[in-house]
């Protein structure tokens, strides 16, 4: 009996003490409520809240979105709701906690944090006292900007590349807390937090090649968003092997990212219609240790040489990537790579003639120049003249034995006769060019003939 009675005081005593608890819970929520009413707000320049933009891979853990801000006065509280955008309702991104890791105040006196992962939309609330209420000058943050809190996150797996906002919420203000608990309403700027998968691409140059030419250097380089420790990578081209038009001699690895791998492999093959070549390098011995290898970035991974046979024609060759396009990563993961083909054009340079002046005077003369990619050669001219009444030759002619890009000579052709155009219509001049390599000019004038003077 006695027992029974005992355990009815322990319920009653229970109760009380839980109502009570309520009665004080009730009492302070309706004080501070009273108290922020009473809070004057208002709205400056120079207070900003900025959320900062992030890149995460998926499967990532404990990522921090930095929220950053910048204030004109010591600051005490800092109130915020933070939303983020649909991910929640697959799963792809999880908010877990709020970490002040790195903040202007790592240890604050207290903070009260509501985080929402439920809906497809989620949120989080955050409430952080630099300093314990009432507040005491010199006690919170000074006027200054910096890191206020870290949101975490955890990416899933198996999320998809995307964009995710991080905005303020409109369902709460956000602001500051100053002395006296004046409260500043600061601009916020939101982020946007970018899941992109690991990638690796390998792009090989386009590249233009003379016939007759050798050492020719395709560069292949390539981008990638995580620590690499090996790459294999098999490349094909095209049809002009059959022909002996070009042919794959060496695979070098100057100038590039590393120049002395571990290890490294290549096989190169020119028997067949269309051919290839397979590169295998390893960064660092297996096991692989983290920061042994080439860090993310870009740049140039081999060179592939290429001789190009005298007698080859104008065509474009298309390099693509093989049937083996891998790389490693720690421990020793594969992943695919994405090949961007290039293309090979030979290309023969030719040489192009222009008449590019013809003046009179005591006969006529002309320049030719050449203005094109290569030598000219044999460059045979003449001059003619028709009309008006000519007493010496109406024809000259000349070779230039050769004439570089950008190279000139001045052509002449003595004149004797009358041509004013009153008898007879105005002598006409043509002047043609032709070179060994099949360029030919030509240009026309009309000009008075005196005795040996010409009038232009």
């Amino acid at each position: 009996m006695k027992k029974i009675k005992t355990k009815k005081y322990i319920r009653e005593a229970a109760s009380l003490f839980i109502a009570t608890l309520l009665i004080i819970t009730s009492v302070v929520v309706t004080a501070s409520t009273s108290e922020k009413n009473d809070m004057q707000t208002q709205r400056l320049d120079g207070y900003s809240v900025e959320i900062q933009d992030t890149s995460v891979e998926p499967g990532t853990t404990d990522k921090f979105v930095e929220v950053t801000g910048s204030w004109e006065e010591e600051i005490f509280a800092i109130y915020i709701k933070v939303e983020y955008g649909p991910t929640l309702g697959n799963g792809d991104i999880t908010i877990t906690n709020v970490s002040y890791e790195g903040c202007v105040d790592e240890v604050p006196a207290n903070d009260a944090l509501l985080i929402n992962n439920e809906a497809n939309t989620g949120s989080i609330l955050l409430y952080v006292q630099f300093d314990s209420w009432p507040y005491t000058p010199g006690q919170g943050i000074p006027a200054g900007s910096g890191k206020l809190f870290n949101i975490v996150i955890d990416v899933a797996e198996t999320a998809e590349d995307q964009d995710v906002d991080f905005v303020e919420s409109d369902s709460a203000n956000v602001w500051y807390a100053l002395y006296e608990n004046f409260q500043i309403e600061p601009d916020v700027i939101p982020g946007v937090i970018t899941i992109l998968s690991p990638f690796f691409n390998v792009e090989i140059q386009d590249t233009i090649v003379e016939p007759g030419t050798t050492e020719n250097i395709i560069e292949v380089s390539g981008s990638w968003t995580e620590e690499i420790f090996g790459i294999m990578i098999r490349i094909n081209y095209g049809e002009a092997l059959s022909n002996g038009d070009i042919t794959i001699t060496n695979i070098t690895l100057d100038g590039c990212i590393n120049e002395n791998p571990v290890s490294y492999v290549k096989q190169i093959n020119n028997d067949g219609t269309s051919g290839d070549v397979l590169i295998l390098m390893q960064y660092d011995e297996y096991p692989y240790t983290q920061g042994q290898g080439i860090p993310a970035g870009s740049g140039r991974l081999f060179n592939i040489i290429v001789e190009i046979a005298q007698y080859a024609h104008d065509q474009e060759i298309d390099f693509t990537g093989g049937d083996t396009a891998i790389y490693w990563t720690y421990p020793n993961e594969q992943q695919d790579i994405e090949v961007i083909p290039g293309t090979l054009t030979i290309f023969k340079p030719l040489p192009e003639l222009s008449i590019s002046s013809i003046n009179g005077g005591r006969g006529i003369n002309a320049t030719i120049e050449n203005i094109g990619d290569s030598e000219a050669t044999n460059i045979e001219w003449e001059i003619n003249i028709q009309n008006g009444l000519i007493m010496l030759t109406t024809n000259e002619a000349g070779t230039i034995p050769t004439l570089e890009p950008g190279e000139s000579e001045i052509i002449t052709m003595s004149v004797l006769g009358i041509g004013l155009g009153i008898i007879t219509p105005l002598p006409k001049f043509t002047i043609n060019a032709e070179c060994d390599q099949g360029v030919a000019t030509n240009s026309s004038i009309e000009a008075k003939i005196f005795l040996s003077n010409v009038i232009i």
